[in-house]
């Protein structure tokens, strides 16, 4: 039998690697900004 489980622990899985990935694209336009928004100072 395949268990209820495994499915929900997939999706889980992919929705915390999406956030993760989101994370880090954030962190990364974050630093971004900050270079450019002390450029124009």
């Amino acid at each position: 039998k395949i268990s209820t489980i495994a499915p929900n622990t997939v999706a889980q899985y992919q929705a915390l690697k999406l956030i993760q990935e989101a994370k880090s694209k954030i962190s990364k336009y974050e630093c971004l900004l900050d270079h450019t928004s002390d450029k124009n100072r």
